[in-house]
């Protein structure tokens, strides 16, 4: 087996991987994180959801435990108001997430620069 198919079957498997941990970290995370602000009478966070965003945007203020986030993406999600609401479990769920969303990636690219050269 080439190098370019095992990447290509990393890159599968992580997706696959990722879509899973992507629906789990929104079903048991994020919604359950929204209800609990919702709940104290907090508007619910993040009101557009562009492609599944939200779910990435949670993701790293929980993984990376983060307040840095720029105005414009302060003006979607307050990092301030998930801190404080997050579990083990929800940053278990987020690292999975992470981790194959980003191998995903770069064994993308890594084919693509393989397919160039």
């Amino acid at each position: 087996m080439t190098g370019e198919l095992w990447l290509s079957l990393v890159a599968v498997a992580s997706m696959m991987l990722g879509a899973l941990s992507w629906l789990l970290f929104l079903i048991f995370s994020v919604w359950r994180i929204e209800e609990a602000i919702t709940s104290s009478g907090q508007p619910r966070p993040c009101r557009w959801d562009g492609v599944g965003m939200r779910t990435v945007w949670y993701g790293w203020i929980i993984v990376f435990n983060t307040n840095t986030f720029s105005a414009l993406e302060r003006s979607m999600l307050e990092p301030n108001e998930i801190l404080p609401r997050f579990k083990v479990w929800d940053k278990v769920l987020g690292w999975v997430f992470m981790l194959s969303l980003h191998t995903m990636l770069a064994c993308l690219i890594a084919d693509m620069v393989i397919g160039w050269l």
